[in-house]
């Protein structure tokens, strides 16, 4: 019978050699301060790199300009009070044009049972009732990690 080797500190160095391995890069947006701030220091206590924003304008230039600056953020996290303040949509349409691949958690306290604009839903890849706790932010962003397939992130992204 005949059995594999086991891997040696050199396999793994090979293995390893070329793959980039960062931590996610997470935008948080959000009108509110302590909930934007909160949370910003909640992503890099799990050891994410994160950013944070004033929601509208602020949200399409930041993410406009880390993009072409090659650092894309690998999810934005969207605070809203109530579905219709996305404005049928507007603002994720409107990262959807700079980014097709954009992904955005929506953060609200006022989600129960209501439902988000069709025409915006393509990018929205979960939804995160507020208020939570810092596991349930974790297991929220690394369930829409992995529905955005980022093999490119660290371990730290797909613990639970």
């Amino acid at each position: 019978v005949l059995r594999p080797r086991p891997p040696t500190i050199e396999d793994e160095e090979a293995f390893m050699e070329g793959m980039e391995i960062r931590s996610p890069r997470v935008l948080v947006a959000d009108d509110d301060e302590n909930v934007r701030e909160v949370t910003r220091e909640m992503l890099r206590g799990l050891g994410m790199e994160a950013d944070s924003v004033r929601a509208r304008g602020e949200l399409v230039d930041r993410y406009k300009r880390a993009l072409l600056a090659g650092r894309r953020y690998d999810l934005v996290i969207l605070g809203v009070y109530h579905p219709l303040e996305l404005g049928g949509g507007t603002l994720i349409v409107m990262l959807q044009e700079i980014d097709p691949q954009v992904k955005v958690l929506i953060s609200t306290a006022t989600l129960g049972g209501t439902t988000f604009p069709s025409q915006c839903c393509h990018g929205i890849v979960g939804y995160l009732d507020r208020p939570y706790r810092t596991q349930d932010l974790m297991r929220a962003v690394n369930e829409a990690l992995r529905q955005c397939g980022n093999e490119s992130v660290g371990p730290r992204t797909f613990l639970s």
